[in-house]
């Protein structure tokens, strides 16, 4: 129940709960959507021979890798260090 205390804290002008609840929301949202991610990348390959059927092997692991860097290089602009 993230959005409802975001949105209260937004009213009420409270700084400090709305970037605690941010933040919590943040951390909620990594936690659902690493596992998923690594799940991805783990399957990618059958992904684009399923997506992609006239793929050979060699060109559905070419494209995986490429997917797998673009999914490093998209983490790495949304979360910069």
């Amino acid at each position: 129940m993230i959005y409802p205390s975001i949105v209260k804290a937004f009213h009420d002008r409270d700084i400090a709960l709305f970037k605690k609840s941010m933040e919590k929301g943040l951390v909620y949202m990594f936690l659902l959507l690493a596992p998923a991610i690594v799940g991805i990348c783990y399957l990618i390959s059958e992904l684009v021979k399923v997506i992609y059927t006239n793929f050979s092997d060699s060109d559905a692991a070419l494209t995986s890798t490429f997917a797998i860097f673009c999914f490093i290089k998209c983490g790495i602009q949304l979360y910069p260090c």
